[in-house]
C-alpha cells in the first residue's frame, strides 16, 4: 500500500505525458502535483523513523497473544508539560500494514503497566498509577475485535 501510494503520483504524470490535448496534460499534471508533495511528505516522516528509531511518545510495554489478536499496553508520553499514560488495546492483523484496533482501557495518569491473561478470553491490566480508574476489572476481548 505505501509503495502504491508512493508510485501514484509519478504514474499519473507519465500518463498524463500521453494525452493529447495540452489542457488535459496541464490538468492532469496539476491534480498529481499536490498529491506527489504529500508523497514526499510520507517518504520523509519513513525516512525519519528509519533514520531515528520508532516514537518513543507510545511505546508498547506489555503484550498478550489471545483468540487470534493481540492485546497490547501502551505507555504514552505527551512531552514536557504532560504526565505518563497508560492505553490498552486489543489488535487484529487484517492486512499486512492494516490493524483492526479496537481501545480497551485507558490510565492517565500511570506510569507503564502489564497486561496478563486470566481466562480462556479474558485479561487483566495492572496499571501502575496511584488511582486506577479504567482498568481495574476484568476485561473480555472479542475474537473478531468489534463482533
Amino acid at each position: 500500500m505505501a509503495l502504491w501510494v508512493l508510485v501514484l503520483p509519478a504514474f499519473l504524470v507519465t500518463a498524463a505525458l500521453w494525452l493529447r490535448p495540452l489542457w488535459i496534460k496541464l490538468a492532469v499534471i496539476a491534480v498529481a502535483a499536490p498529491i506527489g508533495l504529500l508523497c514526499l511528505l510520507a517518504a520523509l516522516f519513513v525516512l525519519l523513523e528509519i533514520r531515528y528509531g520508532p516514537l518513543t511518545s507510545f511505546r508498547n510495554v506489555s503484550q498478550v497473544e489471545l483468540l487470534g489478536s493481540v492485546v497490547r499496553a501502551y505507555e504514552t508520553n505527551g512531552g514536557a508539560t504532560t504526565n505518563f499514560g497508560l492505553i490498552v488495546r486489543q489488535e487484529k492483523l487484517l492486512l499486512p500494514g492494516i490493524l483492526l484496533v479496537r481501545d480497551l482501557c485507558q490510565e492517565y495518569p500511570a506510569m507503564g503497566g502489564s497486561v496478563q491473561q486470566v481466562g480462556p478470553e479474558t485479561v487483566r491490566v495492572n496499571a501502575y498509577a496511584e488511582k486506577v480508574d479504567q482498568c481495574d476489572l476484568p476485561i473480555r476481548i472479542r475474537r473478531y475485535v468489534w463482533f
